[in-house]
């Protein structure tokens, strides 16, 4: 039964590709697989260790964030940022914002070694999904626990305005946002190079969940 308005599948679209891509993040999965069972799963302990109640900015530094981008084959772009600090921005029922990248510090900037597009073959044809990847990336606190965790195809849109008077050619944003986080890239297409530059990071936080992991009030 096809949705009423929606694509035309069938023979009558020879031209037509249909392809499924999953992913899947392996964090902790071959723990989970051989200290596990059906009838008692394996998870890590909800007990962290002490806090330090002497630091008034608990939960808002000691971040590390691991990052990848990429397609079916190669990593476009991979980064390991470490002793990240955020601060609370008390707007839309409270945030942490992470500036992994920032887009005035130009020494921060990283260029991606390919296109961002996702190839794909049956076989007898072969394309791409321009302007499509896959984001992989794990957030850890303090602790070195995983606080934030992603594994989830993204896409670029042209920005409406220059992001940065710094650099020539098209920009570029690239958003990924669910219940436990949000990221913005901000990117630009040289024009020369023909080659995609990371100008800004950000890692956005609901103070909700910080606040939970924690034991603060922010």
């Amino acid at each position: 039964m096809r949705p009423r308005g929606g694509p035309q599948w069938g023979p009558q679209r020879e031209d037509a590709v249909v392809f499924v891509v999953v992913t899947l993040h392996f964090h902790r999965l071959v723990e989970r697989s051989l200290l596990g069972s059906p009838a008692c799963r394996n998870s890590e302990p909800a007990e962290l260790p002490p806090l330090d109640q002497s630091d008034p900015q608990v939960g808002l530094h000691g971040y590390s964030l691991n990052l990848v981008l990429h397609d079916n084959n190669n990593k476009i772009l991979t980064g390991t940022f470490s002793h990240l600090r955020g601060h609370h921005v008390p707007v839309q029922g409270g945030v942490v914002e992470l500036r992994v990248i920032n887009r005035n510090n130009v020494s921060q900037h990283r260029s991606l070694s390919g296109a961002i597009k996702l190839p794909w073959s049956d076989g007898a044809q072969e394309g791409s999904v321009e302007n499509c990847c896959f984001l992989t990336l794990t957030l850890l606190d303090d602790f070195q626990k995983p606080f934030w965790v992603v594994s989830s195809a993204v896409f670029v849109v042209a920005a409406v305005r220059p992001l940065s008077p710094d650099y020539g050619g098209d920009h570029f944003l690239l958003h990924f946002q669910d219940a436990e986080g949000q990221l913005r890239m901000e990117l630009v297409r040289l024009t020369e190079q023909r080659q995609f530059m990371v100008i800004g990071l950000v890692v956005t936080l609901p103070v909700l969940k910080v606040n939970r992991r924690f034991g603060t009030a922010y």
